[in-house]
């Protein structure tokens, strides 16, 4: 199984606004630019996400993702089933907004499907 991994200069180098990274999974190598203030919906749903995946333990409508550029900081909604963990194990609570800093590891519903915000 490959692993990107997203260094210091790269994220240092993007253009104003945030972006969502695939590191494993159905989206492995894909970068998505966000612009700032906008919910990228994250799921299996086609008709209802930004970002598709193929994951069976990802929902139809797994989580949101904002990127606010005056903190250059992103906010996290789990709205799914199976949860989202940091690689550090920690699990995000469902329905409540997390405070989340770039280059972090999210992991949706398993560790087969993970993104990292660039």
């Amino acid at each position: 199984m490959a692993h990107l991994s997203v260094t210091k200069s790269l994220a240092m180098n993007r253009p104003e606004g945030g972006a969502i990274i695939g590191i494993r999974g159905s989206n492995i190598g894909r970068i998505l630019r966000i612009q700032p203030e906008v919910e990228i919906v994250l799921g299996r749903d086609a008709e209802r996400c930004d970002i598709c995946f193929q994951g069976q333990k990802v929902s139809r409508r797994h989580c949101g993702v904002v990127y606010h550029s005056a903190k250059k900081d992103y906010t996290v909604l789990d709205y799914s089933s199976n949860g989202i963990l940091k690689a550090d194990g920690q699990a995000l609570k469902k329905g409540e907004n997390h405070g989340v800093a770039p280059g972090t590891e999210l992991w949706l519903g398993t560790k087969e499907e993970a993104i990292c915000l660039g």
